[in-house]
């Protein structure tokens, strides 16, 4: 019975969670693949629950089993109500060919071997032990104000990644309220959503075999699936980013601007899992612009939901800088600028032998590399547009971030581009995949081999 609650009380959580948002989805029109799209779900869903929580945390309600059952409940009534009208859809999904069966049956492999990774152990990685154990703290105090805040030498905001925004914290704690030891089961679910959102962006554009293929190719990107293992925030942080960048892809695509409320959602979503994610955003809004002139409906339409996006963050780290500036009364909020900086020189040197390292991120840089080339071709197309300039922004928005760091920041100045840099650019691993696999040669490709390797065009909305 123990070990039911243990496991049962988190993934009743995530579940409902996941299904309410996914509900929120198809009431507001925005599910365009209906397998990829829970992906998407999970995502919102995870920034819907620990966004709530933070606000009530803060409000002074300790978190716990009580509270998160609390806001287990709500969710799912919300996600009654949403459902409540909503037609089932009937959809056509082509016959699978066997060159299709192979691509799903290796993601489905990848998937469970992202699963068996992220449960096998418990946290290893010291940044990871500081966050399960903050999490541990944050049950046992009942307060984000946590005791160590208050210690010598930690009130310095931009020294101590024990000091990043609650939301992943707050994720593990749920693990810990039910009496559980593997906090990261949400790490796993972490592992397992971003490839769908991949393969939800391109399904609709690309057939089946080529949407299938391209999630398998990232999700085996060395480094970013060795992270499956660790509970470290940056493959959490790289999938909000990409959800938020997807989101607004389909807006530029469909001209329809509901889709920039998912973008703000997931936008929050990653603000309060890294604060690195705030200058990804912004890359994502700038990249947003210039395809987005001559949209229909004019400025007016749009304001709402680009303005929505901007300033989302501030419902997550915004809330977490304020609580931790007023009550804590902490120094400082990052590592930026100081009497001695890493240097863009340093960080420009550094870049090519991360870029061309398949130990680190296979060959994802180098075939988005190749895709440059074509860039003129399809530059009419407003979605790929968008994620190669997504990418390319986050890449060089990532340089001059690191080149302000202080060189104190990490332990010295090496460590802090074979870690922290390194982990930083996953990303643009998937931006620059969904960009390649968009790109007029990636579209050439994908539609070779009708009848025996993918079974026809890509329907709308199919699976």
């Amino acid at each position: 019975m123990t070990a039911l609650v243990a496991w049962g009380g988190p993934l009743l959580v995530w579940g409902t969670a996941t299904w309410a948002a996914r509900q929120g989805l198809l009431r507001a029109g925005l599910v365009r693949c209906s397998a990829g799209d829970w992906g998407l779900a999970f995502l919102a869903g995870f920034t819907g629950f620990t966004g709530t929580a933070q606000v009530l945390v803060v409000l002074g309600i300790p978190p716990g089993a009580p509270l998160y059952l609390g806001i287990t409940v709500l969710l799912g009534a919300v996600g009654v109500v949403l459902r409540r009208g909503i037609a089932p859809r009937t959809l056509y999904v082509p016959p699978w060919t066997p060159a299709e069966a192979v691509v799903g049956l290796a993601l489905a492999i990848v998937a469970l071997g992202t699963v068996l990774s992220a449960l096998y152990l418990p946290p290893s990685a010291t940044d990871a032990m500081s966050y399960t154990g903050r999490a541990k703290f944050l049950l046992a105090e009942g307060t984000l104000d946590l005791s160590f805040y208050h210690a010598t030498g930690l009130r310095e905001v931009g020294w101590n990644n024990l000091t990043y925004p609650p939301l992943f914290p707050l994720a593990f704690s749920v693990t810990y309220a039910f009496g559980g030891w593997q906090g990261k089961i949400v790490t796993a679910l972490f592992g397992v959503a971003w490839p769908l959102v991949v393969f939800g962006a391109l399904r609709p554009r690309l057939p089946r075999f080529a949407a299938l293929l391209w999630p398998l190719f990232l999700a085996l990107t060395p480094e970013v699936y060795a992270h499956n293992s660790y509970a470290l925030l940056n493959v959490p942080a790289m999938a909000l980013v990409l959800g938020a960048a997807v989101a607004l892809g389909r807006a530029l695509e469909e001209g329809n601007p509901r889709h920039l409320g998912l973008a703000a959602v997931l936008g929050a979503g990653a603000a309060g899992v890294r604060p690195d994610a705030l200058v990804v955003l912004a890359a994502l809004a700038g990249a947003f612009v210039l395809p987005a002139r001559g949209l229909p409906g004019g400025w007016r339409r749009w304001l709402p939901g680009v303005a929505a996006f901007l300033l989302a963050p501030l419902l997550t780290w915004g809330v977490w800088a304020l609580y931790f500036l007023v009550v804590v009364r902490a120094a400082g909020l990052g590592p930026v600028g100081g009497d001695s900086t890493l240097g863009l020189g340093l960080v420009l040197r550094a870049l090519p032998h991360l870029f061309g390292e398949p130990g680190l991120y296979g060959y994802v840089f180098l075939v988005f590399a190749g895709s440059l080339a074509f860039l003129a071709a399809g530059w009419r197309d407003r979605a790929y547009r968008f994620h190669t300039l997504a990418a390319l922004g986050t890449i060089l928005v990532l340089v001059l971030l690191f080149a302000r760091l202080d060189v104190r920041f990490g332990g010295n100045a090496l460590e802090v581009i074979d870690s922290s840099l390194k982990r930083a650019l996953f990303y643009a691993v998937p931006l620059a995949g969904v960009a390649a696999a968009l790109s007029p040669p990636g579209r050439r490709l994908a539609a070779l081999g009708r009848g025996w390797v993918h079974g026809g065009p890509p329907p709308e909305t199919s699976s």
